[in-house]
């Protein structure tokens, strides 16, 4: 078996529900403690604009997951209570599934990614970018993605 990204989306559209997404940047990392064949895990919000912007986009947001193997993906999308809520009160949602063919930098100080896979040209290509902005950057950071 090799491990598996995951990435799931999830759009929402009631003032509620974007309020509870929004709370679960902070309180949905109680669901994930003792999970089998979870290796990592992020729970990301996305920017406004194309998802290049400064300012938040209340309405989309994503999971990110590493996992031993696919088995274990499919166990925690089948059965997981947090899953499924979070599912369930998305207007729509979609998970990807890749194996990782090159990783660079680190994500709170470890590299999660083992690069197993080739790129092939007829297949399709997830890029996954993470950055920290310092505050004291920010608004040049915002002027350069306008530009």
């Amino acid at each position: 078996m090799s491990q598996i990204t995951t990435c799931t989306f999830f759009k929402l559209e009631s003032f509620s529900n974007k309020l509870w997404a929004f709370s679960q940047m902070q309180l949905g990392h109680a669901h994930f403690k003792n999970i089998e064949g979870l290796v990592f895990y992020k729970l990301l919000g996305s920017g406004a604009e194309n998802g290049f912007s400064s300012k938040p986009n209340f309405g989309t947001y994503a999971l990110l997951c590493i996992w031993v193997s696919e088995k274990d993906a499919n166990n925690f999308f089948e059965k997981n209570s947090f899953f499924n809520n979070y599912k369930s009160r998305s207007s729509e949602s979609f998970t990807v599934f890749a194996h990782a063919a090159e990783a660079h930098g680190k994500w709170d100080g470890k590299q999660p990614f083992i690069s197993h896979a080739s790129l092939a040209l007829d297949k399709p290509v997830m890029v996954l970018t993470r950055a920290s902005i310092r505050l004291s950057k920010l608004i040049s950071f915002g002027e350069k993605l306008v530009m």
